[in-house]
């Protein structure tokens, strides 16, 4: 990627306004430009302020060492070994805040050739560096925009400006670079795509239909924590549909991407399963972890059930159900808490759907019948159960 122009748009050319920042956030950023210290609020805060959205998080990049962030306040901690970054408390709340890095040196050379190209993936300790080679080493160019709080103004030193205008993500530097440096990256351009409305540049999308198993190196933890990231906007359905269009979904969930193929006419189920959550979830359905994923394992979950029936055998519910997410849990290293209670969801769905009088008090006061319920209507939505099949329980 070419070297770009850096664009300072002014206050009155953004509409951006410090009414939508966090307070404790502009405390954290006057105190530090008080200080004498440069500070900007960063990153994806940026990026929302800008297009109207109400950030989730605000976070603050400066060219104060840790140790001095920590200096100037009292509710500060330092975490982190590879790279120290200050959790400046409020209560619950944490404002992050980081010194300004740069990308490290190159490997030497004969490091390089013993290395191999397999192990392009990051180890090496960052280093602290300027606001520019701060914003050249973040992962997209709508994610490299700083606000300066001082001068009311956005400074872009990577295009992000244009990008978020034309509705693109685009990679910082070479995508099939950057994607096997780290390939989280890849999922995190499908999650901003899906929940922004954005179209992902074509040569960062080649990259992924490229390199997309380089997914499956990842660390489980933190695919975990970005597959749950998917889930909570209501863009679960767009985000899937690109990870099956640029051939990530058999990489992350075979489960799902095998049930599709299998169920032939009715490969769209899980599309619709998931179309029938982000509605829930637009009008206030908190989507929690078991029931995120149980709703993706449901088309799954019914055809291995319809599977058994056709194969001559009682479908042990759940049996089946441990099957299912014990693959999905074991990969991701998921909390027990959460798999068992995505076993209890799809488990419940036979006693729901095909209720027993002399059992139902007992199934409905199950810790999981509420959460059982919704995603049985979910199932009926999406076409995996008969219409109205939670209705007498509702009665």
């Amino acid at each position: 990627m070419a070297e770009e122009e850096t664009v300072v748009r002014a206050r009155s050319e953004h509409t951006i306004s410090r009414r939508n920042i966090d307070p404790d956030a502009l405390r954290v950023l006057y105190r530090l430009n008080r200080a004498g210290h440069t500070a900007y609020l960063v990153g994806g805060g940026v990026r929302d302020l800008l297009l109207g959205l109400k950030p989730k998080d605000f976070d603050i990049g400066t060219d104060a060492h840790p140790r001095q962030i920590k200096q100037l306040f009292r509710n500060c901690w330092l975490i982190g070994r590879r790279f120290r970054l200050a959790h400046i408390k409020f209560g619950d709340k944490v404002i992050e805040t980081s010194t300004f890095r740069r990308e490290p040196e190159p490997i030497e050379a004969a490091d390089e050739a013993t290395a191999g190209d397999t192990d392009i993936y990051q180890h090496r300790n960052n280093t602290f560096g300027t606001p520019q080679e701060d914003a050249h080493r973040r992962d997209f160019t709508v994610n490299g925009l700083f606000y300066d709080i001082r001068t009311f103004s956005v400074i872009d030193y990577v295009g992000g400006l244009r990008d978020l205008d034309a509705r693109l993500i685009r990679c910082i530097g070479d995508p099939g670079v950057r994607f096997r440096e780290d390939p989280v990256r890849m999922l995190r351009a499908v999650r901003f795509a899906a929940r922004l409305g954005f179209t992902i540049e074509p040569q960062a999308f080649e990259a992924i239909r490229r390199h997309h198993a380089e997914i499956q190196r990842a660390a489980p933890p933190r695919l975990y924590e970005d597959i749950l990231r998917l889930f909570p906007r209501g863009t679960a359905e767009a985000s899937f549909r690109l990870l099956a269009d640029c051939g990530m979904l058999a990489d992350l969930f075979p489960e799902v991407a095998d049930a599709a193929i299998q169920d032939g006419a009715d490969a769209y189920a899980t599309w619709r399963s998931l179309a029938a959550l982000d509605r829930r979830v637009r009008e206030g359905l908190e989507a929690t972890p078991a029931l995120a994923l149980a709703t993706l394992l449901l088309a799954p979950f019914h055809w291995c059930v319809a599977h058994s029936r056709r194969t001559g055998h009682d479908p042990l519910h759940v049996v089946l159900a441990r099957a299912l997410v014990g693959g999905v849990a074991q990969r991701y290293r998921m909390p027990k808490r959460v798999a068992y209670e995505a076993v209890d969801l799809l488990s419940l769905q036979h006693r729901i759907e095909a209720p027993r009088e002399s059992s139902m008090r007992r199934t409905a006061s199950h810790p999981a019948f509420a959460s059982a319920l919704t995603l049985c209507d979910i199932a009926s939505e999406a076409g995996l159960a008969a219409p109205e099949a939670a209705a007498p329980w509702r009665d």
